[in-house]
């Protein structure tokens, strides 16, 4: 009997139930040093999240709107029909029931895949022939695809609510083929992403935390530099618009905002839903406005002309650049959180070698992916609390631009009617879902302007 060997092994074996957290028969220093790991993690999980929220309150100091009146609910006697409201409650609460079970969907999914490393890591590493970023291409588009196949089912009953109640109109097979495509674009961008993870938590070992935070920030300016040009095109058409009118009075509000506009395009979004949508994407001198058909087929001018003032305030503000820069400054410490955190469960790398060393970089960055999933899940609601402070400055420029009040009140109406929306949400599902203002909100933001307007 070898002992030497018998031992190398147990020693292996023990590290790697160490690194999920199980109980073992490990030495007094190996349980010492665990406890230490916990609390080194607990220490870096602290100093991430001081200094997230000092980032963060210099961000809402710098780049956070001003000049926008706060927001209160306007006086909606005559303004929505309460019957409709009525009516429509029963479909909002099902979406909101809908909404609710997907939150904890991907976290409960990524921290499942985590627990179980110890099951699945050896074939991964046989697949990828010991290759740690193989590895992590492997897991990141595994974790993608599982994730996808989960939320299939709730998918599927939210298609068929919406489609039930007239505001959905996407063909079934349609429907399929776009959730196939989507669920195989995250893959790749998944795939790609964990294998920078994994490679910089193998070789960097104890500051991989800097590179996630730099890969974090590279995939938030590389997908909005290439969405509109390699992933919207996937699911949607477009053409150029061809109302000369029109153009020259959105060319003209461009001007007026101090936006360049290189196109204007017009999608087929009628073949999905009877929703309305616009937006303005692309950077600088390729910026273009995007209309839906649903829109042009659906809201008279004035309406129309407002929601495109809308959209250009958001460029004119430089929302989406703002919106990256939020990112980009809160990736460093949200990375170091994320590392702290791992290590508490995980540990941190220190002498593993060999085989060992990899199933450890792949333990540990399976679990870095649960984290980040976790706060990516539990964030919502400080996300979107940004989204809807640039939501409501883009309405207060929008009615200074247009001067029309009265045609942002009617497109309120006309948008209500055709998403079946609520006009004042329960506070609840308005912190953690809501990316605009309320209607009611939005509503008594145009009517207040109205006020200004008619005492000046």
């Amino acid at each position: 009997m070898n002992v030497t060997e018998d031992g190398d092994r147990g020693r292996r074996e023990l590290r790697a139930s160490a690194l999920v957290g199980w109980p073992t028969y490990d030495s007094h220093v190996q349980l010492l040093r665990s406890g230490g790991d916990r609390n080194r993690g607990l220490i870096l999980i602290a100093v991430g999240l001081a200094l997230t929220i000092a980032v963060g309150a210099l961000l809402r100091w710098q780049i956070w709107p001003s000049g926008v009146p706060s927001l209160s609910d306007g006086a909606l006697s005559g303004v929505f029909d309460p019957q409709q409201l009525s009516d429509d409650r029963g479909y909002r609460r099902g979406l909101e029931i809908m909404a609710w079970i997907g939150v904890p969907l991907a976290p409960v999914v990524a921290i499942a895949v985590a627990a179980t490393a110890t099951r699945w890591r050896d074939r991964v590493l046989q697949l990828a022939r010991g290759r740690v970023a193989l590895a992590g291409a492997l897991l990141g588009a595994a974790l993608a695809g599982l994730t996808a196949l989960v939320a299939l089912p709730l998918a599927a009953a939210r298609y068929a609510w919406i489609r039930d109640h007239g505001v959905g109109r996407q063909p079934l097979d349609s429907w399929l083929i776009d959730r196939l495509e989507g669920a195989a674009i995250q893959m790749v961008i998944l795939a790609i992403a964990v294998a920078v993870v994994a490679a910089s938590v193998h070789y960097l070992r104890r500051s991989w935390w800097l590179a996630l935070g730099a890969l974090v920030t590279l995939l938030a300016v590389g997908l909005t530099l290439l969405s509109p040009v390699l992933i919207s095109p996937r699911f949607e058409q477009t053409r150029p618009l061809d109302n000369p009118a029109l153009e020259r009075d959105i060319r003209e509000l461009a001007d007026r905002a101090g936006v360049e506009v290189d196109e204007i395009v017009v999608t087929d979004a009628s073949r999905r839903t009877r929703a309305f949508n616009a937006r303005v994407e692309g950077l600088g001198a390729t910026q273009r406005v995007v209309l839906s058909d649903t829109l042009m087929q659906g809201a008279p001018p004035a309406e129309l002309r407002w929601v495109v003032a809308h959209e250009l305030a958001h460029a004119k503000e430089g929302h989406l650049v703002k919106g990256v820069a939020w990112i980009a400054a809160l990736a460093v410490p949200l990375a170091l959180l994320v590392f702290g955190a791992t290590g508490a469960m995980a540990g941190f790398a220190r002498d593993e070698h060999g085989r060992a060393r990899a199933e450890a970089s792949l333990t540990r960055t399976a679990v870095a992916l649960a984290v980040i999933t976790t706060l990516t899940a539990i964030s919502a609601p400080l996300s979107n609390t940004v989204s809807r402070a640039y939501e409501a400055e883009a309405d207060w420029i929008a009615l200074q631009l247009t001067g029309d009040p009265q045609a942002a009140i009617d497109f309120r109406v006309r948008t209500r009617e055709r998403r079946r929306g609520a006009v004042d949400p329960p506070a609840l599902i308005q912190l953690w879902f809501g990316t605009h203002p309320t209607s009611s909100q939005r509503v008594g933001l145009a009517q207040r302007f109205e006020k200004e307007l008619g005492g000046s």
